[in-house]
């Protein structure tokens, strides 16, 4: 009895939840609606057009520089990993060079002796 009574009330709330919704969206719907009889439709269209022209090519610059960011950015991580790996490289030399003189120096005790 109970279990049922709990699922009923939530069958309920979920029907009150989709009513909810659906009156927000109609209300927006609405709002908009008297919005554009405000601006008036005729003066509306023709700067929209307009608009929508300018902000086309304001995408497509958005876009280019988009994809020249995107170009640069790839370009900095790959000096990023370059530097990495010449930093490596010079830690190698030092250590190869330090033992290349110890194995002189011994080399040259060696011939002293």
């Amino acid at each position: 009895m109970k279990e049922e009574s709990k699922k009923q009330r939530q069958i309920e709330m979920q029907g009150k939840k989709k009513e909810r919704r659906k009156e927000r969206k109609q209300g927006k719907k609405e709002r908009i609606q008297e919005e554009r009889k405000k601006e008036g439709k005729k003066e509306g269209r023709k700067e929209g057009r307009k608009e929508g022209r300018k902000e086309g090519r304001k995408g497509r610059q958005n876009n280019t520089s988009n994809l020249m960011f995107l170009a640069l950015l790839k370009i900095v991580v790959e000096a990023q990993k370059q530097q990495k790996l010449i930093y490596q490289l010079e830690k190698e030399r030092e250590k190869y060079g330090s033992e290349a003189s110890e194995a002189n120096s011994k080399y040259m005790q060696a011939l002293e002796e």
